[in-house]
């Protein structure tokens, strides 16, 4: 079924307006992130040392886009990526990550799906390998076209 709608969060709740056949509204709990800020808060974990990062996200996938994830992150590293050598960005550090997704309707203890990969400070990832419930994945960045910075309000 497509989805069609707008979310917005707006001091400390969200809520999500479903604009599709079925209509309706979805209130998002206190403190959820969407999907670049669920990374900058990553980055900023990985940055101050932490090992682990709690977060309610949501993905923008219909009504089943709220999820619980716990990401796990490595140490520091310097491991160097061509393609992002290619592009001056050489030097730049990078972690291990692990995030695990969970519905918060099924109170499992397994996750519905596992995203590894290293995280570069830029927020750039390389080394992808996505693991489901019934198939995995594995992506390498091979190239990488960087746009002009644009600076937002």
């Amino acid at each position: 079924m497509k989805t069609d709608g707008v979310a917005d969060i707006s001091g400390e709740k969200g809520i999500v307006t479903f604009n599709d056949e079925e209509g309706g509204t979805m209130d998002l709990p206190k403190g959820v992130l969407f999907p670049i800020a669920h990374t900058q808060k990553i980055l900023a974990a990985a940055t101050d040392g932490k090992k682990l990062l709690s977060a309610k996200v949501f993905d923008g996938n219909g009504r089943d886009g709220l999820q619980d994830s716990l990401t796990i992150i490595g140490k520091k590293s310097l491991k160097i990526s061509e393609v992002l050598e290619k592009n001056g960005m050489g030097s730049e550090q990078s972690w291990s990550i692990q995030m695990s997704y969970f519905d918060l309707g099924s109170q499992s203890n397994e996750p519905d799906y596992v995203v590894k990969f290293r995280m570069f400070e830029n927020g750039v990832g390389t080394d992808l390998h996505l693991k489901y419930k019934d198939f995995s994945m594995k992506g390498e960045l091979v190239q990488l076209e960087l746009n002009e910075e644009k600076h937002c309000k």
